[in-house]
C-alpha cells in the first residue's frame, strides 16, 4: 500500500510562511526521506471567502508547487489532488501537466475532478453547470493529444483543426489517471484509475 501527503496549505489554519521556499524544501525533502509514496498540492486558485471561512482549504498553484518539489527532491511522486479541468483550457493544461512530468523524470501522477464550488466558478469565468461535459471534452483532448501525433476536434467547446500537445510527458502513454466526480470518467463518491493500452 502506498500513501501520499498533502501539503499543509491544505490545512484551514495555513499562515503565508508556509510557502516561504525554506520550509516548502524541508517538507518535501521530509516527506521523501520518511518514505511516503507520493507529495499532493490541491486547487483552488479563487475560493470564496465564506468557504475560506467556514473551513475551506487553502492552496497554491499546482503546477508551480509540483515543479518545485521536483527540484528538491529525488523520487517520490508528485500528484495533483485534485487538478479541477473545467477551470482550464486544455491545450494549456496538457502543456503545463507534460512539463512538470519531464522536469520531474516522470514523477506526475494526475488526480482530476470536475470541481464543486460555484462561487470558483464564477471568480475565473467557467461555467459550472456545464463543468461535467468540458471534464469529459476536455479529458479526451489530453489522452488523444498525448497518444497521438496532433488533435483533430471540434467539439461543443475546444476547436482543434490540427494541434499538437507539446512536450510529450515523460511517462507513456500519460501519467497515471486517478478520477474524481460526477461525469462520464468518474461518479461521486469513488475513484477511478484510468489506463490506456
Amino acid at each position: 500500500m502506498k500513501f501520499a501527503v498533502q501539503h499543509g496549505i491544505g490545512d484551514p489554519g495555513w499562515r503565508p510562511e508556509i510557502l516561504e521556499p525554506a520550509n516548502v524544501t524541508s517538507w518535501a525533502r521530509a516527506v521523501e526521506e520518511s518514505g511516503w509514496s507520493g507529495i499532493a498540492f490541491t486547487d483552488h486558485p479563487a475560493p470564496s471567502s465564506k468557504w475560506v471561512r467556514g473551513g475551506g482549504e487553502g492552496s497554491s498553484d499546482l503546477f508551480s508547487s509540483l515543479a518545485y518539489c521536483a527540484a528538491v527532491t529525488r523520487d517520490v511522486k508528485l500528484m495533483t489532488w485534485v487538478l479541477v479541468l473545467p477551470y482550464r483550457n486544455p491545450f494549456v493544461t496538457a502543456h503545463q501537466i507534460a512539463t512538470v512530468d519531464r522536469l520531474s523524470g516522470g514523477r506526475l501522477m494526475l488526480g482530476l475532478g470536475t470541481g464543486y464550488l460555484r462561487g470558483e466558478f464564477r471568480a475565473i469565468g467557467a461555467d459550472f453547470d456545464g463543468r461535467l461535459a468540458r471534464f469529459d471534452e476536455a479529458f479526451e483532448i489530453l489522452r488523444t493529444g498525448w497518444t497521438t501525433d496532433e488533435v483533430v476536434r471540434r467539439g461543443p467547446f475546444f476547436d482543434a483543426p490540427g494541434n499538437m500537445l507539446q512536450p510529450r510527458p515523460a511517462q507513456t502513454p500519460h501519467p497515471p489517471l486517478w478520477i474524481h466526480g460526477n461525469s462520464r470518467w468518474g461518479s461521486s463518491g469513488r475513484l477511478v484509475t484510468v489506463t490506456d493500452g
